[in-house]
């Protein structure tokens, strides 16, 4: 069971390592609807993996940043409508999901690349201060700000590799109930650890017994080492008999192999009658002698 939980941990903790953490941000038209597709290509199969639909604003612009998505080269459509119009629609493949995104329908052609924009550094600044705002409201905790001066390069450098898929939802909202859950796993795999090791040393426990209980478990003990000694010999027995058995199973074979070639060969047949007739010779020699 302990192995279930803790590989139950890793699998969800592996599973999301790498996550969305940066906006895709469409340049159209004001007011135009733009819509922005998520598709996980697969050979010839495609799967919707997200979706939104918006409206950008007075500068063009629309920004969407999918924080479960956790597939690294998923498949991007961008769509552009003004009204039921459909203006501009592209597909774009193999850009990932490490770096924030940047598509120009403004001009001709929709294109794509790395957003390199200074507004994308302040986005990244404000839904950080949010995210501090919100997690001081539901602990109550106040913990003073810090504020360093980093470079672009250092900001990237440090960007966390488990993404925030795990305690996120699409809105930027805390999943409390992700956290809870891998709290209870913890606590839940903390019991089994202790269970365990308390059945390994369960004389830890005979402080608790009274001595009729005491008395019973040491009683119980000593049978089991007993059982298992009886077990011990009853086998050794066995091997032994076995032994036994094979080396008067062995003899008989080998007199009876013997019998074989005396039988079978005619230079050992006339050995043998030789060595009769020496016998018989030497007996009437020393009856001669007498």
């Amino acid at each position: 069971m302990k192995k279930v939980v803790l590989l139950f941990l890793i699998v969800l903790i592996a599973g999301n390592v790498v996550a969305m953490e940066d906006p895709i941000t469409v340049q159209a038209n004001p007011g135009d609807n733009v819509r922005i597709y998520v598709w996980n290509t697969v050979n010839d199969s495609k799967t919707l993996l997200n979706w939104v639909e918006g409206v950008a604003d007075e500068k063009g612009l629309f920004s969407k940043t999918f924080f479960s998505l956790h597939e690294p080269n998923p498949e991007f459509q961008i769509k552009t409508f003004a009204g039921t119009q459909l203006l501009k629609e592209e597909t774009f493949n193999q850009q990932g999901i490490l770096n924030p995104l940047f598509v120009d329908c403004a001009g001709g052609e929709c294109t794509i690349s790395i957003d390199t924009r200074p507004e994308v550094n302040q986005v990244e600044e404000e839904i950080a201060e949010l995210f501090e705002e919100v997690t001081e409201e539901e602990t109550g905790e106040e913990e003073p700000s810090m504020e360093t001066e980093t470079t672009d390069a250092e900001e990237a450098d440090n960007l966390p590799l488990t993404g925030n898929s795990i305690f996120k939802t699409d809105e930027g909202d805390i999943r409390w109930s992700t956290i809870s859950i891998i709290v209870g796993a913890f606590i839940i795999l903390a019991i089994l650890i202790g269970l365990k090791k308390r059945k390994k040393n369960p004389s830890k426990r005979k402080g608790k017994l009274s001595p009729e209980e005491q008395e019973l478990e040491e009683l119980e003990g000593k049978l089991k080492e007993k059982d298992e000694e009886i077990k011990k010999i009853k086998e050794a027995q066995a091997r032994k008999q076995k032994i036994t058995e094979a080396k008067v199973k062995l003899a008989r074979e080998e007199s009876e192999l013997g019998n074989l070639k005396r039988e079978t060969d005619p230079n050992v047949k006339k050995i043998e009658e030789a060595k009769a007739k020496l016998a018989e010779e030497d007996k009437e020699l020393s009856s001669l002698k007498e």
